[in-house]
């Protein structure tokens, strides 16, 4: 289980490139980010989000309460961006990163690299609103 978490998946069967993909993930997370902090206001709840892009794979698991879920390194380091993501915040992996440049260069800026838990040091990017600000305020 992932809890209080929500997994979202852009371009699986999906005939659109990687880069229409991921843009479309990206362009999603800054529209839940701003319903969260402008528009909802509930108190206590937080948005953090992480995105990664990369292969994955699906399974039905169990027998009588059988679900769908996906597996995979893309599937973790997605989970990795998105546990050192402060509130408010969406973090991108350095592969997302340049598969989305040059589109988003005006709204993304590099992070400290970070130690990630079972991954090592890796390059943090952080999705900025359109004034250059790394999350909305309450």
């Amino acid at each position: 289980t992932i809890g209080s978490t929500i997994m979202l998946v852009a371009g699986i069967d999906d005939p659109r490139t990687r880069q229409e993909q991921l843009s479309g993930m990206v362009d999603a997370a800054i529209t839940i980010r701003a319903s969260v902090f402008r528009q909802m206001r509930v108190p206590g709840l937080e948005c953090r989000m992480g995105v990664h892009c990369g292969p994955c794979f699906g399974a039905v698991i169990g027998g009588n309460g059988a679900v769908f879920d996906l597996f995979g390194d893309t599937v973790n380091t997605a989970s990795r961006m998105m546990s050192s993501a402060g509130s408010g915040s969406i973090n991108l992996s350095a592969a997302a990163n340049a598969l989305l440049m040059p589109r988003l260069r005006e709204i993304v800026e590099p992070r400290a690299a970070m130690t990630m838990k079972g991954k090592g040091v890796m390059e943090v990017f952080a999705v900025m609103d359109t004034a250059g600000v790394e999350h909305l305020p309450e």
